[in-house]
C-alpha cells in the first residue's frame, strides 16, 4: 500500500516537483524513493519506540497528518530532508522545500479513508506492507501481549 501512495503522490507532483526544484527525471524518482524508505524508517521507529496508538490513530484518520502538528508526521518530514540533503547534497531550504511538497501528499494519504482502517497492529502492519517484517512484528506483540509479550509478563507478576 506504500508503494501505491508514493505512486500517487509522484503523479500528482512530478512535473510541479521537478519545475520547483530543478530535479531532473533520476532525481525526481530517487527523492519519492528517498521519501519512501523515510516514511518507513518513521513508521519502524515509532512502533518500536511503543507508539502504536499514534501510527494506528494516524492510519485510521483520528489524528492530524499536517506535519507541523503531527509528531509522526513531522518526524518523517525531518527524515526526509536529512536523508536529500545527505544522498543529493541539496542545501536545507531546497530539501526542506521537497519535503514541504512531498510528505503532505504522502501522509494525507495515508490517513485517508480511501486507505481504510486497521482493526489492529497486525492488520495495520499487513496493510502497509511491513508484516513480513519479523523485527516489527516481534516489537508489536511484546506491546500487544503476544506471546511473551507485555501481558504476559504482567500476568506473570501476579502468578
Amino acid at each position: 500500500m506504500l508503494d501505491q501512495i508514493i505512486n500517487f503522490a509522484k503523479e500528482q507532483l512530478g512535473d510541479k516537483l521537478k519545475g520547483d526544484h530543478g530535479l531532473d527525471d533520476n532525481q525526481h524518482n530517487e527523492v519519492f524513493s528517498t521519501a519512501q524508505s523515510s516514511v518507513m524508517d518513521t513508521i519502524k521507529n515509532q512502533v518500536t519506540s511503543g507508539n502504536l496508538s499514534g501510527i494506528m490513530d494516524l492510519f485510521n484518520g483520528k489524528d492530524s497528518a499536517d506535519h507541523n502538528t503531527n509528531a509522526i508526521a513531522g518526524e518523517a518530514h525531518s527524515s526526509v530532508i536529512s536523508n536529500l540533503m545527505d544522498k543529493f547534497g541539496f542545501d536545507a531550504d531546497k530539501a526542506g522545500g521537497i519535503a514541504s511538497q512531498i510528505i503532505p501528499s504522502i501522509m494525507n494519504r495515508f490517513s485517508s479513508p480511501e486507505t481504510g482502517t486497521a482493526d489492529d497492529a497486525g492488520d495495520l502492519m499487513k496493510k502497509i506492507g511491513m508484516d513480513g517484517d519479523s523485527g516489527i512484528m516481534d516489537t508489536i506483540s511484546k506491546f500487544t501481549g503476544g506471546e511473551g509479550g507485555l501481558m504476559d509478563k504482567v500476568k506473570g507478576l501476579f502468578s
